[in-house]
């Protein structure tokens, strides 16, 4: 699949756009009605998606607060004592 991707908006070869989380554990995607980019990150804004940058100064976006929390905080380790 050959894609452009800016703000998590990609576009396929036939020139249809669509929108996907980059949290890995989330897999929700959102087919865009979109004729141009700029269309479609509009109209990815308008489906709840919110676009930043990470720590690598690559855009990402996230369909929600929680993808956004899950990806940008590091994972809990929780250990139990024993007695």
């Amino acid at each position: 699949m050959c894609y452009n991707e800016h703000m998590g908006v990609h576009k396929r070869r036939d020139g249809s756009f669509y929108v996907k989380c980059d949290f890995e554990d989330c897999a929700h995607v959102v087919e865009l009605k979109a004729t141009d980019f700029w269309e479609a990150t509009e109209e990815a804004k308008r489906h709840g998606f919110k676009p930043m940058k990470d720590k690598d100064g690559r855009w990402v976006s996230f369909c929600g607060e929680y993808c956004r929390m899950c990806y940008v905080n590091p994972p809990i380790i929780v250990k139990r004592v024993r007695k």
